[in-house]
């Protein structure tokens, strides 16, 4: 179907959903609009926007791994793009391995909810066997059964 000449467009993002990791940036643009753009994070720990002012693009920097929504008001309206953030692939852990808890000397599964809410500052990865970490003085998270 074809518009008829003069007819404005609804403004759109240019991306709804994101992946990126850590360290990488990309660009978002607005098209379709007449107004100007204000850019916003959710969380400028996980994704910080370059020039939060004005302008129908804006380049996103990926801080560290997490979600954030980004926000571009425009025309009354708020479009929004999701983006998750991981690890560069050389910081990822190998399937098979461990997560140690530097501090509590626990080691857990990469899937334990454990995991998540460790500090990363605690976090180290490990691909050494069960036996090793427990002869090392780590213990079996009782979670999740390591």
């Amino acid at each position: 179907m074809s518009r008829a000449a003069g007819a404005v467009s609804e403004p759109e993002l240019s991306v709804a959903q994101l992946t990126l990791a850590a360290g990488d940036s990309a660009s978002l643009k607005v098209s379709g609009n007449s107004g100007t753009v204000t850019w916003s994070s959710s969380d400028t720990g996980v994704v910080r926007v370059n020039g939060t002012g004005s302008g129908s693009s804006t380049q996103i920097n990926a801080r560290k791994a997490g979600t954030a929504v980004i926000t571009a008001k425009v025309d009354g309206q708020r479009l929004t793009c999701t983006v998750t953030i991981v690890r560069p692939q050389q910081e990822q852990a190998a399937p098979g391995t461990y997560v140690l808890n530097k501090n509590t000397k626990k080691f857990h599964v990469l899937s334990c909810s454990s995991v998540r809410r460790m500090a990363e500052k605690n976090k180290e990865y490990s691909d050494r066997s069960r036996s090793e970490l427990i002869e090392e003085g780590f213990s079996p998270c009782k979670i999740c059964k390591p």
